[in-house]
């Protein structure tokens, strides 16, 4: 959880901190192509598997050194703080369909998170670093492996996932680092409450995802999976737990594209877990038991201006919301702007800007704490530029009004100036 100590493991960090370095030397002296700057959907915030391509090989590695630094004033810190956060991620995608297995896919990623979290020292939230792995931090563990099979318009995927990579994603919002626009917010922080560590990035938890085609403009998706993702004591284990008190996590989901560039989605999500009430209490005084929660989302991306090809304005919104009763964020919105190709001569280059709200339950143990309101304000300003074929750099402006984690009758808003970078290669084997 955000507000937990963290744990770390030195030992491991070193080893993680001696194997940047080696790829950094690595991919920098090769000067091979690397991956293509749309091979992540989400900027090492979510990592997704690749798209199939009729021209790829069968068997695909692929490598990817990501590297931020921070400097945050206000927060929890008294002066200005500096941070330094590094992920490694190493895929492997076997379309098993070009070797005779039609319609079949496997997919296993390793990921490595190294660093100081970000997120306690901002006092939000909305974690604003795009590989802040919170209390799972210096850990490398096996993120993703499952099998997917694809029978005529119906998608299976079963194995251990993060479901960030398959539900509530629009193109434009991919652009940006703080998760309060990256996912439904309310579904993000909805375990906590029942001392749940959801199966959300870098966690990941063994289960089943069904999409269905039902027509080409109409797609319905629906996901389960265990809701008590790994080992909350050993986050840097890959585990798969099963408890009726954490129960399960079930999403399902409406894709809607009417036409290019347009995108609506709608869902809904539960837990079938036990939860604990922040203001109700039974006749002998102890607290209220809830058995389940849910909530829902509602988004939509389109292009309101085209410039020529794929260069033009995007915009987004999204909205969320969970049972007050037990959700520590019962109400989210976000929105924002993409600017594809600025300039002419940087024609993949994008912009972006985007705004958040997220409102704090008054019924949840959230608004028990001396906060500085009942709700936290996110914007960030973002360019992302692929500079070679290895190399994408992405500087990144932020302002968080009212984080919410800081208990403290003073209020310091958050003043965050990051640079992100990645260094990737694809193999075809």
């Amino acid at each position: 959880m955000l507000i937990s100590s963290i744990k770390t493991r030195n030992s491991m960090a070193h080893d993680l901190s001696i194997t940047g370095s080696l790829m950094l030397s690595l991919l920098g002296a090769s000067g091979l192509p690397a991956l293509a700057d749309n091979a992540f959907t989400a900027p090492a915030a979510v990592l997704k598997a690749p798209q199939a391509d009729s021209e790829s090989s069968a068997v695909q590695l692929r490598l990817q050194y990501t590297g931020e630094a921070w400097d945050l004033s206000g927060g929890t810190r008294t002066k200005n703080y500096t941070d330094y956060m590094h992920s490694l991620d190493a895929s492997l995608s076997i379309d098993a369909d070009k070797l005779g297995w039609r319609g079949a896919h496997f997919y296993f990623d390793a990921l490595g998170i190294n660093g100081k979290p970000l997120t306690n020292d901002a006092g939000a939230l909305s974690a604003p670093s795009a590989i802040d792995g919170l209390a799972a931090i210096n850990t490398f563990r096996l993120y993703q492996a499952y099998y997917e099979q694809r029978i005529f318009h119906t998608d299976v995927l079963l194995g251990i996932y993060d479901p960030q990579t398959q539900f509530a994603s629009t193109r434009p919002m991919d652009l940006f680092f703080n998760r309060a626009f990256a996912w439904s917010t309310p579904m993000t922080f909805s375990g906590m409450q029942g001392g749940l560590n959801l199966p959300l990035y870098p966690n990941s938890e063994l289960g089943v995802r069904i999409k269905h085609e039902i027509t080409e403009q109409l797609t319905a998706k629906v996901g389960v999976l265990n809701a008590m993702a790994d080992n909350p004591t050993a986050p840097w284990n890959t585990d798969v737990q099963f408890n009726s008190k954490t129960g399960a996590l079930a999403i399902g989901e409406l894709d809607y594209t009417p036409i290019a560039r347009t995108k609506i989605i709608a869902g809904y999500w539960t837990l079938t877990g036990k939860f604990t009430s922040a203001d109700r209490f039974n006749a002998n005084g102890t607290p209220h038991q809830y058995y389940g929660t849910s909530g829902g989302y509602v988004g939509a991306a389109t292009r309101v201006y085209t410039i020529d090809g794929g260069r033009g304005v995007d915009v987004f919104a999204n909205y969320g919301f969970a049972n007050a009763d037990v959700n520590p964020v019962d109400h989210s919105a976000s929105g924002g702007v993409t600017v594809t190709g600025l300039f002419e001569s940087r024609a993949h280059d994008r912009l972006g800007l985007a705004i958040g709200y997220l409102h704090i339950s008054r019924d949840s143990f959230f608004a028990k704490r001396p906060f500085n309101g009942d709700y936290e304000l996110p914007i960030e300003l973002t360019y992302r530029a692929q500079l070679t074929d290895w190399l994408t750099v992405q500087p990144n402006i932020q302002y968080i009004h009212n984080p919410t984690i800081i208990t403290s009758v003073t209020k310091r808003d958050s003043y965050l100036f990051g640079l992100h970078f990645e260094l990737g290669h694809l193999f075809n084997l």
